[in-house]
């Protein structure tokens, strides 16, 4: 049975998130610890993915403007990992993907080079769209869409069918359903 309370609470994972302030937190057997206590094997595997990772290395370093490894480590694992949500990001030994939801994601220069965007059957979502489709989840329909993003009606149809075509779906009850699936919110 799937727990109510957020991950790193109960069980044996590991949750690791960001506050309002982008501070680097985990969470283990309920016990709320700062980024530096994280024990070394997680510290390793997170390590060997920002390094296999050139990408989001650079990305990282031309944020900060520094090669502190301790630092570009925490913000990297803050980025890619840094939701509080009900699946643990460590569970024995391996580090579980997760999307992007962080408030800095509309105008992160970084935007799906640091954070994992999910994956579809014909690329990946762009920036706008991936926030077009969270509306969508959130139930809302193309005029509030395009009050919210300052767009056209017309331009919020022509992302929605992107959306549709990339994930393949129908309709937005699917696109839903499918941002619910990949944790999108």
């Amino acid at each position: 049975m799937k727990s109510n309370l957020p991950a790193g609470i109960e069980g044996n994972g590991i949750e690791i998130y960001r506050n309002e302030k982008f501070e680097v937190f985990f969470l283990q057997n309920g016990v709320k610890r700062p980024f530096s206590e994280l024990p070394n094997d997680i510290r390793d595997l997170l390590r060997e993915e920002l390094e296999n990772d050139k990408q989001a290395k650079a990305s990282l370093f031309n944020l900060l403007g520094t090669a502190d490894d301790e630092l570009l480590l925490e913000m990297f694992a803050g980025c890619r990992y840094g939701n509080l949500d009900y699946t643990p990001d460590v569970m024995s030994g391996r580090l579980n993907k997760e999307v992007p939801s962080c408030q800095l994601v509309k105008t992160c220069s970084s935007f799906g080079k640091l954070c994992l965007l999910p994956e579809t059957k014909e690329g990946t979502l762009t920036r706008i769209e991936y926030f077009t489709a969270v509306c969508i989840a959130r139930g809302l329909q193309a005029k509030e869409i395009a009050d919210v993003q300052c767009k056209s009606e017309a331009t919020v149809r022509t992302h929605t069918q992107r959306i549709h075509a990339k994930i393949g779906v129908n309709n937005n009850l699917e696109v839903a359903s499918w941002a619910h699936k990949v944790k999108l919110i």
